[in-house]
């Protein structure tokens, strides 16, 4: 029953990964340039080995897997803790004739063995989130290091990603939390856990159903073009003062510009050791803190977050900001903006400051908003996220 479930729910968001080009294209982009570095690297090694070792972590239908070997790896383990994604892979790799240089693995990588794995040199992994982290990336990183599976001269595709946000007001969410909006938040103190924006199209495209369906369909059989294509587009953010972002179970109006919240280096993070206060989901990190002016008067609501993601150096980087699905051919569904709302709305004017400060452990990201004094912020984000209260 429980396999039922992750069935239906794979069904729901896994094929619209399969068909974003753009991402796949970064992706192969970035391990073809790990690949290589690794092999750049051998060549100064006397008497060193001369293969490249790859763990594809989650591997769902392999393509990464295929990507390395393509790009000139000699082996990969991928391991799928979903067993009927790993008998797809195990399919897709046969038809593939890689039997030989792919090994699928039907488990965990927290159940991997050395002996199964050997010397790593390349870490793939799609372990990603709308909020970033809630897939465990971070942490599964942190427990190949702390078992040695990998060592930390290894290299790790996507390497890294910066944290964007912006103020805005947003009047729906109170009822979108379903809860009264007094205690929208989830937890309080500004720093609920995030919950999802749908992408951003202007009002007069979100209008009518059957027009946003049939734009729906035309963008994908653009973005089914060449892959050259796909990854010729630029990443961007979402606009400033008084634009509006609808389209989805709530719209937004923005208060301030969009600004840096964290960036994390996945591989130096990970691989950091841990202390006697580190909690379960490994230690707390704080991002700088931030003053942000507001651009336009009126209630903030809650704090729109986004990633961009760096999956190797000299990478373009792969965006989940907000998008105009009827124009942008680089819009996708998968990977979407999310939103803090905030215990207790603010009202605010274009001669205020706004002091914004993140956070983030191995599983969670999340914000400070106005905490006023900058120790007391700083010790109320190192106390983490609170759980949610709402039912």
């Amino acid at each position: 029953r429980l396999d039922s479930v992750c069935l239906l729910q794979l069904r729901c968001w896994f094929p619209p990964m399969l068909h974003d080009p753009h991402r796949h294209t970064l992706f192969r982009r970035a391990i073809q340039g790990a690949v290589q570095e690794v092999k750049e690297q051998q060549q100064g090694w006397e008497g060193g080995r001369r293969e490249v070792r790859v763990l594809d972590i989650g591997t769902g239908t392999s393509l990464l897997s295929l990507e390395a070997i393509r790009a000139g790896a000699t082996h990969v383990v991928a391991c799928e803790g979903f067993p009927a994604l790993a008998a797809v892979a195990q399919e897709v790799v046969r038809a593939a004739g890689m039997e030989e240089q792919i090994h699928v693995l039907s488990k965990r990588s927290t159940a991997l063995e050395k002996e199964e794995t050997g010397a790593i040199d390349l870490v793939i992994s799609e372990l990603l989130d709308s909020t970033l982290l809630g897939e465990g990336y971070l942490s599964t990183l942190r427990d190949l290091y702390s078992r040695g599976l990998v060592s930390p001269d290894a290299r790790v595709v996507p390497a890294r990603a910066r944290v964007w946000a912006q103020l805005v007001e947003c009047p729906d969410l109170p009822s979108h939390c379903h809860v009264p909006a007094a205690n929208v938040a989830c937890a309080g103190g500004g720093r609920p856990l995030p919950l999802y924006l749908a992408p951003s199209t202007s009002a007069a495209a979100s209008s009518t159903a059957t027009t946003a369906s049939e734009a729906k369909s035309e963008r994908k059989r653009e973005r089914l073009a060449t892959d050259d294509e796909a990854a010729a587009g630029t990443t961007r953010g979402v606009g400033t003062e008084g634009e509006e972002f609808v389209g989805g179970p709530i719209s937004s109006i923005a208060l301030s510009a969009p600004f840096p919240l964290l960036d994390i280096d996945f591989a130096a993070v990970a691989a950091a050791t841990t202390t006697a206060v580190d909690v379960k989901n490994g230690p707390v990190r704080l991002g700088l803190s931030t003053t942000v002016p507001i651009l336009r008067t009126g209630t903030l609501h809650g704090v729109l977050m986004w990633w961009d993601l760096t999956p190797l150096d000299d990478i373009q980087t792969y965006t989940s900001a907000p998008r105009n699905p009827s124009t942008d051919p680089l819009w996708q569904d998968h990977w979407k903006p999310c939103i803090w709302p905030l215990a207790t709305p603010k009202s605010v004017n274009t001669a205020q400051i706004i002091s914004v400060q993140g956070a983030h452990d191995d599983q969670t990201v999340w914000v400070e908003v106005g905490g006023g004094d900058a120790d007391q912020a700083a010790r109320r984000l190192r106390e983490g996220p609170s759980p949610c209260v709402c039912g």
